[in-house]
Parts: structure tokens; C-alpha cells; sequence
């Protein structure tokens, strides 16, 4: 039987938690080293994937959820650094050649519908997040709530790619387009028209019904 002496896996966040993690887990070996940029793909729990592999035990499930509450950070940390090793390039600059890079910055300007449904979604987010148009708390003793920002700023960034994007779904956080594909502005314009349009038909119903509501009591004190 072959006896590895180590198995590397390089990009190790990107093996999930399905058959691959499964099958490299099983390579015979005596050490195991695992190579990423980024090593959770999404949030800190996508690193049990990691440590699975790492054959780290870490005990139950419980203790592993109860490590990723804030108030266990140092805890973490101090995990964290019994097995991982961070190499940054500042560290490593003598020994590599990397050519000079420079960044553009163009700036590209919303088109009109771009813009109203921007401007929609930012008011939205400001009131979910309890501040005012000018991103200034409206009650005393505000605190932010650290989970609802990141993902309105995820948000935001995705709607200024397409009015599509920027919707959130599952645990993950992750952006998706709706329908699969991308429509034209033409085409997200004229949905805007037809919600806009429905949505004044609902209104109007509603008021419709509210005035027959108040006609039947009114009736009903002349009887």
C-alpha cells in the first residue's frame, strides 16, 4: 500500500464540502499541507472544510459553532495560528519578481434607470439600517448592526454592476442574477412600468374598497 509522504492541496477552498474533500481525505499520507489565498471561501465556517482535511480535530459540532461566536475570538485566533502559517508578499519581496502594476480608475456614469433604481434601493437600506438621507442615525444611542451593513453594501455594489444583481440569497451571501440571464435596460425599464402600473392598481383597489367600506356604515346609521 502506498504511504504518501505529504499531500498538498493548492486552491483548498474551492473543495467544499462534497465528494473531492471526501476522496483527497482519504489519500493515504503523513502530513498534509493546504495552500490558499483565501482560504473560507465565504465566511469562517467554510474553513471546517479546511481542517477536515488538515485531519485537525476540532471536536464536536457544537464546539466548533460556539468558536465562531465573537465573544471566542482570541480563542480562534489562538487556534488559527497553531496550524496555519501567513506568508504576505512584503515578507517574501527579495525572493519573487513581480512586475510594476498600474490601475485605471474609470469612472462610468448610471444611466437614468440605473440611477432611479440605485437611488431606490440606497433609500431602502438607509431605512433598513435606521439612518437618515445623509447616512446619519435617527435615534440616540444607534449601533450598527454589522451583518445588515455588509450585506447592503454588498447590495449596493451588485446594483451598480446591473439592477439586476445585488439580490441576496442563502447562508453564503451570494449575489445572483435573477431569471439567469441579464436584461436589456430597455427591458428592466419596462418591468419598473408594469410593478409602477400594478401597483397603482393595487392602490386604487384599495381605495375603492376603503370608500365602499365607509358608504355601507354610513347606510347602516341611516337605517
Amino acid at each position: 500500500m502506498v504511504d504518501w509522504t505529504r499531500v498538498v492541496m493548492d486552491e483548498v477552498q474551492m473543495a467544499g464540502g462534497g465528494k473531492t474533500e471526501d476522496m483527497v481525505s482519504l489519500i493515504p499520507r503523513r502530513s498534509s499541507l493546504a495552500v490558499s489565498g483565501t482560504p473560507a471561501r465565504a465566511q469562517v465556517s467554510d474553513l471546517s472544510h479546511v481542517l477536515k482535511f488538515l485531519r485537525f480535530d476540532v471536536g464536536s459540532t457544537r464546539l466548533w459553532n460556539r468558536l465562531l461566536c465573537p465573544a471566542y475570538v482570541g480563542e480562534f485566533s489562538n487556534l488559527s495560528k497553531h496550524f496555519s502559517i501567513r506568508t504576505m508578499k512584503s515578507q517574501i519581496s527579495d525572493e519573487l519578481e513581480i512586475p510594476q502594476q498600474t490601475r485605471y480608475l474609470v469612472s462610468i456614469e448610471m444611466g437614468r434607470v440605473e440611477r432611479l433604481v440605485y437611488d431606490q434601493s440606497l433609500e431602502a437600506v438607509l431605512n433598513d439600517l435606521e439612518l437618515d438621507a445623509r447616512g446619519v442615525a435617527a435615534t440616540e444611542n444607534w449601533e450598527v448592526d454589522a451583518s445588515l451593513l455588509r450585506t447592503s453594501i454588498r447590495r449596493m455594489r451588485g446594483i451598480c454592476t446591473h439592477p439586476q444583481v445585488g439580490q441576496v440569497v442563502g447562508q453564503n451571501e451570494r449575489l445572483y442574477k435573477a431569471g439567469g440571464t441579464l436584461k436589456t435596460m430597455a427591458d428592466v425599464f419596462q418591468v419598473m412600468k408594469d410593478q409602477n402600473w400594478r401597483n397603482l392598481v393595487e392602490d386604487w383597489k384599495t381605495k375603492i374598497q376603503a370608500m365602499i367600506k365607509t358608504a355601507q356604515l354610513k347606510q347602516l346609521r341611516m337605517e
